[in-house]
């Protein structure tokens, strides 16, 4: 009952400001110590029992002190020692030590002691903790948090009359009762008695009472002097009312973002119509550059990966050009045939191969005139044809198959490739003289999974517009952004939008939930291994052992660490860092 004494008289006392002046009146001696064993207190009637003052007191080693190996065991999992005996400073005392606990943190320990070789002293202090037991359970019973006792079974010795009202019960419904047989019952859930009994330690845990509460409950083992385990103290906090406005305040940030994503949505529908999404700041960096090449001619090559968004980002240039009132021409060279490119893009006259019209073919060329030629997978693009390009992109002038005359158009060029057009040149699959023609403003779209924030608007722009089409009012859980958020996307954004319109005809709900998501979405794909370089197998595998231990070696410093993070044993790892060339082992 000492430990609750002392706990008591702390949190009453400090916040009172008068601790100094009420330690110095009571008739024990009192010491303090904080968490690193030092001596910050010790009252008057400590300072006259160990013939010392204050300040050497303060200075002296704990273990000079107090002869107590089982401090530890109060500091760290918040054990309280109850009567046992002890030497101070060489003389055998009653000695009571309780861990200081403040906000579930343990910050140090009081001691509380008395000479037993002065028995007029004796009878004095069994006097005084008579005094105290009443106030005490006069304390016990008016306390507004609730405080339970039990033996080291979890039999229920006392309980106060906050207790009953918390779990909904009288006194007789819990005394001599077992926690066990009460959290089978539903009465509360989890035991704070039986994580101490089985863990043996101070414990704090979050419980739920039948009576609809929600508690913070802390328990304390409790020892007597021979170091056994003689039964466990609890106290709870009624945090109900937080925990319910925790939940709400979680509820209304869910429908604030809810709103933001929405207004976002309209802010882009009203400053960009159908223009790519930039929330992201590479993405922004994308569009400044796009915007600013748009008011000039230069030709620009697009770059990156399938489905970022390349013929859109396309687009978006045309239509903040001075050709917007002219054509868009896209051609995807690698969706064409070889034989029929030519034709394609030139035109042909009448007669000009077998099955050509009669009347002919103008070609995509001429029908770009004065607007925007967007020539897609341009890596496609065969040799042959590569020569014929240049001429027309250099000159503006291109005759049609069959034809003898020369042709001229004013047209804007606009390439895009998912490949690296310098490693083709260097292969000798693509004209070098044809990508510097190309290459005069290089544009690169980052992929989906290095624009985040991205992510989030285009599901809802996906999503809106899935709705419209039909017919529906569907919502998406917040929870199922971050899902989408944290996926790697390969596709980007066409994977982004596909999946969206998967889940959106094959899930019929009302509101999509994370359990909702295809299985892909939830299961993070494993890094492989990047191989740069043939080598042996058996030289490979050293190679990777290697660098392995290595690294580990290099990060936890040590062997005996590093041993346990590669699972292998002390003696491996020190044999492999000798093999490797590491002279610092011993």
């Amino acid at each position: 009952m000492v430990s609750l004494e002392v706990n008591e008289i702390l949190e009453s006392i400090f916040c009172e400001g008068s601790v100094l002046s009420f330690f110095n009146t009571l008739d024990k001696g009192l010491m303090i110590i904080d968490k690193n064993e030092n001596i910050i207190f010790a009252n008057n009637r400590a300072q006259k029992q160990l013939n010392s003052t204050l300040s050497k007191i303060q200075e002296a080693e704990l273990s000079n002190i107090l002869s107590f190996g089982s401090i530890v065991e109060v500091m760290e999992n918040g054990r309280c020692f109850c009567n046992i005996k002890a030497s101070l400073c060489g003389e055998i005392h009653f000695v009571n030590i309780s861990p200081i606990d403040i906000n579930l943190e343990i910050v140090g320990a009081a001691v509380v002691f008395e000479n037993t070789q002065n028995d007029e002293t004796f009878v004095n202090t069994l006097k005084l903790c008579n005094c105290i037991s009443r106030e005490l359970e006069s304390v016990f019973n008016s306390s507004y948090d609730e405080i339970i006792v039990t033996d080291a079974q979890g039999n229920i010795l006392k309980v106060n009359e906050a207790y009953k009202k918390l779990y909904n019960g009288e006194m007789e419904d819990f005394i001599g009762k077992n926690v066990f047989q009460l959290e089978k019952k539903g009465i509360f859930n989890p035991s704070v008695t039986l994580k101490v009994i089985r863990e043996q330690k101070r414990v704090s845990i979050t419980q739920k009472t039948n009576s609809g509460r929600v508690l913070i409950v802390t328990g304390y083992p409790l020892y007597d002097e021979k170091g056994t385990f003689v039964s466990v103290i609890s106290t709870a906090k009624d945090i109900t009312e937080v925990h319910i406005l925790k939940e709400q305040l979680s509820e209304a940030k869910k429908t604030a973002q809810d709103f933001y994503y929405q207004l976002d949505i309209l802010r882009q529908k009203e400053t960009q119509k159908e223009s790519m999404i930039s929330k992201s700041p590479e993405m922004k960096k994308v569009m400044i550059t796009a915007n600013r090449v748009a008011r000039v001619d230069s030709n620009v090559l697009i770059t990156g990966e399938s489905g970022v968004g390349k013929s859109m980002l396309a687009n978006e240039i045309h239509k903040q050009s001075d050709r917007s009132e002219n054509a868009f021409v896209s051609i995807n060279c690698g969706a064409i045939p070889a034989a029929l490119l030519e034709s394609e893009l030139f035109g042909y006259e009448s007669g000009a191969f077998t099955g050509a019209r009669k009347e002919g073919k103008q070609g995509q060329l001429s029908i770009a005139n004065n607007g925007t030629l967007f020539l897609d997978e341009i890596s496609e693009l065969p040799l042959q044809m590569q020569v014929k390009i240049l001429k027309a992109i250099q000159e503006k002038k291109f005759t049609r198959v069959g034809g003898t005359e020369t042709l001229t158009s004013n047209f804007r060029l606009i390439t895009a490739t998912n490949k690296d057009l310098k490693s083709m040149v260097k292969a000798g699959t693509f004209r070098e003289d044809l990508f510097y023609r190309l290459n005069v403003i290089p544009i690169e779209i980052p992929p989906l999974r290095e624009r985040k924030q991205d992510i989030i608007m285009l599901t809802n722009l996906f999503w809106e517009r899935l709705n419209a089409k039909y017919g529906t009012n569907r919502k998406i859980d917040l929870d199922v952004y971050e899902v989408l958020a944290d996926y790697d996307w390969p596709g980007n954004v066409r994977d982004l939008e596909n999946c969206i319109e998967r889940i959106m005809v094959t899930v019929d709900k009302d509101i999509i939930r994370v359990c909702d998501l295809p299985v892909q979405l939830l299961v993070k794909p494993k890094k492989k291994v990047e191989i740069k370089e043939v080598l042996p197998l058996k030289k490979a595998m050293e190679e990777t052992e290697k660098s392995m231990i290595l690294k580990a070696y290099e990060k936890f410093k040590n062997t005996y660490k590093t041993a346990e993070a590669l699972g292998v044993s002390q003696s491996t790892v020190v044999r492999k860092l000798r093999k490797y060339g590491c002279c610092d082992v011993t």
